[in-house]
């Protein structure tokens, strides 16, 4: 869900927001707000982690699973998205 709020306003704006709290602000060049608070965390109360590629045009989204540390199996696997603008992902 929160993927798909990063592509609607990356096609309002034109890029991807450097921090996913901008998808809470509305302004001049934006139709926001894109997300409430609760939408940037994960099922256990944790923020989501956010990192905007340096060329700008990518993204990756993830949450550490249940147990918050770097791999694991089932409610402990991490879950992630990437996204690119006019990329053959």
């Amino acid at each position: 869900m929160v993927g798909a709020m990063l592509e609607q306003y990356r096609a309002d704006v034109g890029e991807y927001p450097a921090g996913l709290e901008q998808l809470l602000a509305s302004g001049p060049k934006r139709l926001g707000p894109y997300a409430k608070e609760g939408h940037l965390r994960d099922p256990w109360e944790r923020s989501l982690y956010y990192r905007v590629e340096d060329d700008g045009r990518s993204f990756v989204l993830f949450t550490l699973g249940k147990d918050g540390l770097i791999g694991g199996e089932a409610l402990d696997a991490d879950i992630g998205t990437e996204g690119c603008a006019g990329c053959d992902r």
